[in-house]
């Protein structure tokens, strides 16, 4: 049997789109294949019976192994994520062992490969500055083995501005060394305020003000190619309470930040600019005498830094995450935007 034609597809996908091929003539050669063996062969290559079965249509109707690589996808890439649970020591004892090493990245190269993900994304978060290094080589290891069949590797790290040498998290993570190796470089520049506090204040305070945003591009551009940078904006927001020792918060999407707007009858205010005269532009609202404070983000706050990206030239934007969203926001991006990454939290 003569070899199909791959020219059509990115060279990259082309060992995937030969297991298909390989699974398809094993299915072929069978007299009187059964549904138990439709169903053998299709988990061998992580479909279901029914797309197994579109395949094998399609491959019949055209002997196009581009067509073959298209059938049973959409427009969607599926690349989920793996974190570390924000555990960096946990993460240092993987990291230091060579045996614990090898078999986590193992484990992840056969999960993406059982599933036929289109790859995977670390989130690995609070790397111990020690392990900058170790780190680094993990990723380079992990992504040279993806690469070699066919798969992508994304990751996520933590915005910084700066190297932060020395720090634990943003200080473990190298983006030049990190964005060498992946595919893309997800940077999250949301977090300036998180629950208990803020970057040099205290709550509440900006989710991903403005200027912090600027600077983040402006530091990931001298570390990494535009075309790999994936800027990540938050859909979230926090609802801050004043007590006794201070303001805690708990976290709330812009339904809900809405749903306080309409019983307090409140109109939200628009922050543009902090004490030191820097650009924030997030929407924020106090009452209860200012014992509650919510800073939110909404479809006029998510778009302003979606064209800050879009001016920036980098490759796109990831959103954090799906639920509970502005709706307005979608009406904004039918407009040209960079391509948009939604994160889904089930």
């Amino acid at each position: 049997m003569s070899e199909p034609d791959f020219s059509g597809i990115d060279p990259l996908r082309v060992p995937e789109a030969r297991r298909r091929v390989e699974a398809i003539r094993r299915y072929l050669a069978l007299e009187a294949p059964s549904s138990a063996d439709t169903t053998r062969i299709a988990s061998t290559i992580g479909l279901s019976r029914v797309q197994f079965g579109r395949l094998v249509r399609a491959w019949r109707d055209h002997r196009d192994a581009a067509l073959l690589y298209r059938a049973c996808r959409s427009n969607v890439r599926i690349i989920p994520t793996i974190t570390n649970s924000y555990n960096g020591n946990m993460l240092h004892t993987i990291l230091a062992d060579e045996k614990l090493r090898k078999y986590h990245l193992q484990v992840i190269v056969e999960e993406v490969l059982d599933r036929d993900y289109d790859g995977i994304d670390i989130d690995y978060e609070n790397v111990l500055a020690e392990d900058k290094d170790r780190y680094s080589s993990f990723i380079q290891t992990l992504a040279d083995a993806l690469h070699q069949e066919g798969k992508m590797l994304t990751v996520t790290v933590q915005g910084k501005t700066w190297d932060a040498a020395g720090m634990n998290g943003p200080g473990g993570q190298d983006y030049q060394l990190l964005a060498q190796n992946a595919d893309e470089l997800r940077v999250m520049a949301y977090g300036w305020c998180w629950r208990t506090g803020c970057v040099g204040s205290t709550p509440p305070g900006p989710i991903g003000p403005m200027h912090w945003l600027k600077n983040i591009i402006r530091y990931c551009t001298t570390k990494a190619p535009k075309d790999k940078i994936i800027l990540g904006l938050h859909l979230y927001g926090y609802n801050w309470t004043k007590t006794e020792s201070g303001f805690n918060g708990r976290s709330l999407v812009w339904k809900q930040a809405d749903k306080l707007l309409q019983e307090h009858n409140l109109t939200p205010e628009w922050w543009q600019t902090d004490a030191k005269g820097r650009p924030v532009l997030e929407p924020w609202i106090s009452f209860e005498d200012g014992a509650q404070s919510v800073t939110f983000a909404n479809a006029q706050s998510v778009t302003a830094r979606i064209e800050l990206a879009k001016r920036a030239g980098i490759r796109g934007v990831i959103l954090w995450r799906l639920g509970g969203e502005d709706p307005k926001l979608w009406t904004n991006l039918s407009t040209s935007v960079p391509p948009i990454t939604p994160a889904i939290e089930s």
